[in-house]
């Protein structure tokens, strides 16, 4: 049998799992607006998780080598941004779901 703390674990587990796949559909949904024809790197976000003793993460990334150059822009090309948009969109879910 579950104790207290063991559900109250996974109901947070549940809820950053819920949060990290409605991010990563509103990077993906950003990307489909911004690059219409950039299918490599909608491709390239992918969501992976960490787990330690008191801790639980999640991490949202692209494989793809130019995406930091997309999101930041270079010294020649300006921002597109396509991430931290997505981001300040799903914060305040996070913030009123763990507040």
């Amino acid at each position: 049998m579950e104790n207290i703390e063991e559900r109250i674990n996974k109901k947070i587990k549940e809820k950053l799992i819920n949060l990290a796949n409605e991010l990563t559909d509103e990077i993906k949904q950003n990307i489909k607006t911004q690059f219409k024809t950039n299918k490599h790197l909608l491709e390239s976000i992918q969501i992976t998780s960490k787990k330690e003793a008191n801790s639980f993460e999640f991490f949202i990334s692209s494989n793809a080598p130019y995406a930091k150059y997309l999101e930041f822009g270079t010294s020649k090309t300006s921002a597109k941004p396509f991430m931290k948009p997505a981001f300040e969109k799903i914060k305040s879910k996070f913030y009123r779901d763990f507040s």
